[in-house]
């Protein structure tokens, strides 16, 4: 964290928190995060002789492509996903009075366990296990009860009524595109406007499955965070997305090598869900469509690895017809 040491008025602030007047906090480590906020655990001490306890302190970024960012809608949001009885780290404490650290802030419970990358590795000792424990984990997502917990307020709708006005939002920087680039993505919202599914069930979802979300203990999976992306939308989305990521970081790649990998993590999708996938094709050309573009913001390389590799993905799939 850049700025003042916080140690002390966030101790101050914990042992109010925590009724615990002779708390320390005995380290703070940031963590390598995502773009939306800023992560770091805190190591605390509620009396000299006793054991440390560790906790997630997420704080809003102030500064960057995504902010300011509203932490009390997102500490609300994992609120309500713990009432769906999904597994999250439990969220403990909201501050948005900006005199303790500068920043709103909220803090979780630190949940231990592995992270892994962005893609399942069929080929390590349990990557059948990691495979069958994301498709369980994808499976409890989408049988959640979003409406009994109230996530609709947290996680907006994106079915088919919803569908034409998101491609235009993910496509605005299209304009400021090179004109090679801009013909590629102006080719692609075209398609994806005239091909918005009739119809499609409306679940929760997460919206961005890459596998370093989801942590690991045992092979299976303990916790799953970065829901800032969820919406009650169609649950093939998800695996959208999580193709549009699997093209990506495997561009490198031979096509039939790409298709390949991919092919048992669809298959695992399609026994597990029932689903008979008539939308893939549309959710992984929306996601790899809007994640190009998140690309191109301010400040950013517009032509860093991210958007080069989902727009050679889109061309490609241009090319197929």
């Amino acid at each position: 964290m850049s700025g003042p040491d916080p140690r002390g008025p966030l101790a101050d602030w914990f042992r109010r928190r925590l009724a615990a007047p002779e708390l320390e906090i005995a380290a703070i480590a940031a963590l390598s995060g995502g773009l939306v906020n800023h992560v770091a655990t805190v190591d605390l001490r509620r009396a000299p002789s006793a054991a440390i306890e560790r906790l997630l302190l997420r704080i809003d970024p102030v500064t960057g492509p995504y902010a300011p960012y509203d932490m009390a809608e997102q500490f609300d949001r994992f609120v309500r996903l713990e009432a769906a009885d999904l597994p999250v780290p439990k969220p403990l404490f909201l501050e948005t009075d900006r005199s303790v650290i500068g920043r709103d802030f909220w803090v979780s419970e630190f949940v231990e366990g592995d992270c892994f990358g962005r893609l399942l590795d069929l080929d390590a000792p349990e990557g059948e296990h990691h495979l069958q424990s994301f498709m369980d984990a994808l499976a409890r997502i989408h049988g959640a009860d979003w409406r009994a917990a109230g996530l609709d307020r947290r996680c907006p709708p994106l079915g088919p009524p919803e569908l034409g006005a998101a491609i235009e939002r993910a496509g605005a920087p299209i304009a400021g595109l090179a004109a090679s680039d801009r013909a590629i993505f102006e080719a692609i919202r075209v398609r994806l406007r005239s091909s918005i599914p009739a119809d499609f069930p409306m679940a929760l979802t997460h919206g961005d499955c890459s596998i370093s979300n989801y942590i690991f203990r045992g092979g299976d999976i303990v916790a799953i965070v970065d829901w800032d992306l969820a919406r009650i939308s169609d649950p093939v989305s998800d695996l959208g997305y999580y193709a549009a990521i699997h093209h990506r970081f495997r561009m490198t790649q031979p096509r039939a090598a790409r298709d390949a990998a991919l092919a048992p993590v669809i298959a695992a999708f399609r026994a597990r869900s029932g689903a008979d996938l008539a939308t893939l094709a549309f959710w992984e050309m929306f996601q790899g469509f809007a994640n190009a573009l998140s690309w191109v913001r301010p400040g950013w390389d517009g032509q860093a690895s991210g958007f080069a590799a989902y727009r050679d993905r889109l061309a490609e799939l241009l090319a197929d017809d």
